[in-house]
């Protein structure tokens, strides 16, 4: 998969973040404060929402629904370009990801 980057300066800091996780997440959200308008962030996740792992156990019993647990990845980021896929590929050299969608 080729990432859409329609809108990228390529002569601004664009930092990628490969996982959506608690670390992914809050860094992205770090860098948006950081840069603002002077840099691009990208995030790269496997799921399109984050999980609060440490609430689990509530639902698991029954005292709270999956939807409580659960934050699309998109709303709790204005301004990071967001991919929803699987990491195929690195290449340092030429400064590119590769991706690929997951079927399952």
């Amino acid at each position: 998969m080729n990432a859409d980057l329609r809108g990228v300066d390529h002569r601004r800091p664009h930092v990628v973040i490969l996982g959506g996780g608690f670390a992914g997440i809050a860094t992205a959200m770090r860098l948006e404060r950081l840069l603002g308008t002077r840099g691009d962030v990208s995030l790269v996740s496997q799921d399109n929402y984050s999980l609060f792992t440490p609430m689990l156990p509530e639902v698991a019993s029954g005292e709270l629904e999956a939807r409580h647990v659960a934050t699309p990845v998109r709303a709790q980021l204005r301004r990071t370009r967001f991919y929803l896929g699987e990491v195929c590929g690195i290449d340092l050299e030429r400064k590119t990801v590769e991706l690929a969608h997951r079927l399952s």
